[in-house]
């Protein structure tokens, strides 16, 4: 399994995961457009935040992760995934949220955050196995893994 930052090399297969997140109607992750002039951005290397994609074996992507909130000088970086809809059910996604778990520690946050829509059980069920609590408004949970706190456990 390859875990990387993503730069202009991973264009093509970013614009190929923003494909399947446009098109798959059941898609809960929305953080930003999936389009060209997106995936160019992403790829470009020039923000603080932090973009990455899971490739097995130097295939097509299998999930692309961000860490965001750097730019606008957060400590505590969004994390968010999505795993491309014809490989899931296989582990990537909880794999993409321990990379970037990693990630975020190497750049020296403390802990990472998340939203997540109610409705989203499978993604909720993930997060809750990884040590996330959750605080509650009307449509979405936002979730909190410290990970100090998941290292005492």
């Amino acid at each position: 399994m390859d875990f990387k930052t993503l730069d202009q090399s991973d264009l093509e297969n970013v614009e190929e995961i923003f494909m399947d997140a446009s098109l798959n109607k059941d898609a809960f992750f929305t953080p930003h457009s999936f389009d060209a002039e997106t995936a160019k951005s992403i790829c470009s290397g020039t923000s603080k935040d932090k973009f990455f994609g899971m490739y097995i074996r130097n295939q097509n992507m299998v999930a692309y992760g961000m860490l965001r909130g750097y730019e606008e000088g957060f400590t505590t970086p969004s994390l968010g995934i999505y795993v491309h809809s014809s490989h899931r059910g296989r582990g990537y996604g909880h794999t993409m949220m321990e990379k970037l778990h990693d990630a975020a520690k190497a750049l020296g946050s403390t802990q990472v955050r998340l939203t997540v829509l109610k409705s989203n059980a499978k993604a909720i069920s993930l997060y809750k196995k990884m040590g996330y609590t959750f605080d509650e408004n009307e449509e979405k949970f936002v979730g909190v893994l410290n990970f100090f706190d998941k290292e005492s456990v």
